[in-house]
């Protein structure tokens, strides 16, 4: 299959409901696809934490501000020649960006081992943020996709800017 195919989208305001329906949508589109079940749990992985990390920074961040209504969040699943291609979208105040910059390219310079020692130090330590995770959400898409993280920051206007992850799965 050499052309992209988008197989999910969301666009908007998040609840635990709507990420229930993406991933029922995900089974059913893994099966269409006959994928293994795990690249389905990969995929499931990256999604649902992606998901979160959005619902959580919305709601943590007010997600009745407008520019939570110009600019909703959004997430897209697109299949391409031999990869899968999970892109989040969602505003993140510009006070955040270089903690976030930071965090991302420190898990992204680990190796494989690293990351699990990090994942399992972060556990055993049990220091949950206000949010209720203890940032192993990123901790986990990184696992699941043996990839590093893309990220762009793209300025909206001077409190806010829009954050992407795309985060490439092999599925050859």
């Amino acid at each position: 299959m050499g052309e992209k195919q988008t197989l999910l989208e969301f666009n908007g305001k998040l609840a635990y409901g709507d990420i229930s329906g993406i991933t029922q949508k995900l089974k059913q589109c893994m099966g269409d696809l006959n994928e293994p079940v795990g690249i389905y749990k990969k995929l499931l992985t990256i999604i649902v934490e992606s998901l979160e990390n959005i619902m959580k920074y919305t709601e943590k961040n007010g997600g009745q501000v407008p520019i939570f209504e110009v600019h909703p969040p959004s997430f897209q699943l697109v299949r391409n020649s031999g990869c899968y291609l999970v892109k989040a979208t969602n505003p993140i105040r510009n006070s955040d960006i270089q903690a976030l910059k930071k965090y991302i390219d420190s898990i992204n310079s680990l190796n494989k081992t690293e990351i699990k020692s990090l994942y399992n130090t972060t556990i055993a330590n049990g220091v949950f943020s206000e949010q209720g995770g203890a940032g192993l959400g990123m901790l986990e898409i990184l696992k699941a996709s043996d990839n590093k993280i893309g990220y762009t920051f793209d300025e909206l206007n001077n409190d806010y800017s829009c954050f992407t992850i795309n985060v490439e799965l092999k599925c050859d």
